[in-house]
């Protein structure tokens, strides 16, 4: 299975660059100011001058591109940056929530998994809510109101090679591609 596991990383490549582009570039368009809501996480009340301290710390001054090539560059190295809401890294918050959201998948469920994947992580996540539950789904959405970019799009990558993985193991077919 790791052997498996390696070979759909290298072939998942072209895919996660464009996953990760598409999440990168509707985050940015998305209404909201992220530097606003650090900002007024550390300060009740933030000054103009805080909410651009906070940009700057955050990167979020600098050119689209230059601000996805610096996360792309970072997650080529294993460091899908920092959820700014927990302040802990990505993939802990990953690595904690995805056994969570593993109980609620069922086996049947995981071929429609890659087609309806934006349906079944809002699923997860108004399960989580509904319970109480913290799981990928909760924390995702969660990323995406408070336009946590370095969570959203560790999520989705996380989640579509984790989709890949379940379907070859469901569908052996899959392997041989």
């Amino acid at each position: 299975m790791l052997k498996y596991a390696a070979k759909r990383l290298f072939t998942l490549i072209p895919v996660f660059l464009a996953v990760s582009m598409l999440t990168f570039v509707l985050g940015s368009m998305s209404s909201g100011d992220a530097t606003r809501v650090l900002a007024e996480r550390r300060h009740e009340h933030p000054t103009f001058e805080q909410i651009e301290a906070v940009r700057i710390e955050m990167g979020l001054d600098k050119p689209l591109l230059v601000q996805y090539g610096s996360w792309l560059g970072n997650a080529l190295r294993g460091d899908l940056g920092t959820s700014f809401w927990i302040d802990r890294p990505v993939e802990e918050e990953i690595a904690l929530l995805f056994p969570k959201t593993l109980e609620l998948a069922l086996l049947p469920v995981m071929g429609k998994l890659g087609m309806a994947f934006g349906g079944l992580l809002s699923g997860f996540s108004i399960m989580e809510s509904i319970f109480s539950w913290n799981g990928l789904g909760k924390y995702a959405l969660e990323s995406i109101k408070t336009k946590n970019c370095s969570a959203v799009q560790g999520s989705v990558l996380f989640m579509v090679f984790l989709v890949d993985l379940i379907c070859g193991a469901v569908d052996p077919r899959l392997k041989l591609l």
